[in-house]
């Protein structure tokens, strides 16, 4: 993992990351995604109507995800299908491509509208099938016109691919695109449906992001913007058809409920699943952390560790370093930014000659709890009230490892939320960067507040945010889902 100060480099050139491996089996015959769990599987005692009966999954983002990266639903797509996989007759995933973290389809996966991984079947190994869709070369933000087309040709191409896939039990993972096929397809096949929503598509209002200023004559900006609301529909509409016709609902965050129950969700049938962390937390120190990265043992460092991408509020970030000038109290002040994304360039280029700023390329699993141990403070910046950071895991991870959280959020947000329970946290207004700063300065100056924020971290992490318990809680999901189906 190799890091870059600000103000030496304001463009970065692009390294070429490691390509998945060929969706080939490996030479014992019987590959797995290990690697990609925090816990080794064993057959559920919960799930025993799951016998004999196949399982669907449709959700984006099965892990590996490329690169090591991972979006927001990564771990709930994996997760679910390789716990349910050792019970089930058989549990088929039909996700998307795997992307590296430059934003390119590996080579193994660019021919063709699907592409199924043998290496990956087993008895006890779900079979996945990645399908091609839509993927703007700019970032699509919530309600733009690419974002629709994204979902809409996953939906058409995951419903092309799953009209022959045998399901007793269909399981849709949010976003809109995947949950609405995976509704289709449970309507068709006759079987239970369940939702995943770890973040809710019913939040994103018709702000098109990303689609930029409209300069074309009056006529034509005019379709445009027709155009522009119509796409910021398209995912809501979705999401709640696959509301409408689902089984059971388990929403990633307490947020979700009063919009999902709005949706039509009856209160009965909603559930608490909430996201996990996809790495364990080291146990070294913060110093002995450092010393592993190489980085500065005496600073005082803030670090935002996960995509810089249209979810994410770089930009608040790098404006509250320019307020901190580098130092406090006579203290370096260090704001680390590591990860990939779509916005890092823009971002590189803002931070030119910002004492303070430092960007770090992408942290794999084992070189992650290095990161997260290292910080002082873990930063959290968020664009739109959906919750992105919560909905990943990042949060999760965060809490885990026993640091205190600054997060640019709106109040009701699902990290808000998380952070006020956990009583780990301090809450300042998005796109605030002088709130920003001052909640780093007063983090700086209070030591020992940093100390009991992050043992509450760590307590409420263990308590709440734990990966079996989680999965636990989709076996009684399942159990509900199959107990209905029966009952008709």
């Amino acid at each position: 993992m190799t890091s870059r100060s600000a103000p030496q480099a304001p463009r970065r050139a692009e390294p070429t990351p490691p390509l998945i491996p060929a969706p080939t089996p490996p030479p014992d015959g019987a590959a797995s995604r290990a690697t990609h769990r925090s816990s080794p599987h064993q057959s559920p005692p919960h799930l025993q109507g799951l016998r004999g009966r196949h399982v669907l999954v449709v959700g984006p983002d099965d892990a590996p995800a490329g690169g090591g990266t991972s979006t927001p639903v990564t771990p709930y797509t994996t997760a679910v299908a390789e716990h349910l996989a050792p019970t089930a007759a058989s549990v088929t995933v039909l996700t998307t491509l795997p992307r590296r973290p430059d934003g390119r389809v590996p080579a193994a996966y660019r021919r063709g509208l699907r592409t199924s991984e043998p290496g990956w079947m087993s008895p006890e190994q779900p079979r996945v099938v990645r399908l091609r869709r839509y993927s703007p070369r700019r970032a699509a933000g919530p309600g733009s016109v690419r974002q629709a087309l994204g979902e809409l040709t996953f939906l058409a191409n995951a419903v092309s691919a799953g009209r022959r896939v045998p399901a007793d039990v269909v399981i849709g993972v949010s976003p809109a695109g995947s949950a609405a096929a995976a509704a289709w397809l449970a309507r068709r096949a006759g079987a239970p449906l369940i939702t995943v929503v770890p973040l809710t598509a019913a939040r994103t209002t018709a702000a098109a992001d990303g689609d930029g200023a409209d300069a074309a004559p009056g006529r034509l900006r005019g379709a445009r913007r027709r155009l522009r609301r119509l796409a910021a529909r398209v995912c809501p509409a979705l999401e709640r058809y696959a509301l409408r016709h689902s089984a059971q609902v388990a929403a990633g965050s307490d947020t979700f409920r009063d919009t999902l129950l709005g949706a039509g969700v009856e209160a009965g049938r909603l559930h608490l699943l909430p996201a996990w962390s996809p790495v364990e937390p080291t146990t070294l120190s913060r110093v002995s952390a450092r010393r592993e990265l190489g980085w500065e043992p005496g600073a005082f460092l803030a670090v935002h560790a996960g995509p810089l991408g249209h979810l994410q509020d770089g930009v608040s970030i790098v404006e509250a370093a320019r307020r901190l000038a580098g130092t406090h109290d006579g203290r370096w002040v260090e704001v680390v930014l590591v990860g990939e994304g779509p916005r890092r360039a823009a971002l590189e280029q803002l931070a030119f000659g910002v004492p303070g700023v430092r960007f770090v390329d992408q942290a794999d699993d084992d070189a992650l709890p290095l990161v997260l141990a290292a910080a002082d403070v873990l930063l959290v910046a968020e664009t739109w009230p959906g919750g992105a950071a919560t909905a990943s895991g990042q949060l999760a991870g965060y809490l885990a490892a026993g640091r205190p959280v600054v997060a640019a959020t709106w109040p009701g947000s699902p990290t808000g939320g998380e952070l006020r329970r956990a009583g780990s946290g301090i809450v300042v207004p998005p796109g605030d960067p002088a709130a920003l700063a001052r909640a780093l300065r007063e983090l700086c100056a209070a030591g020992g507040r940093r100390a009991a924020m992050g043992r509450a971290a760590v307590r409420y992490a263990r308590a709440h945010l734990g990966r079996d318990a989680s999965l636990r809680r989709l076996e009684t999901i399942v159990d509900a889902a199959l107990a209905e189906s029966r009952s008709r």
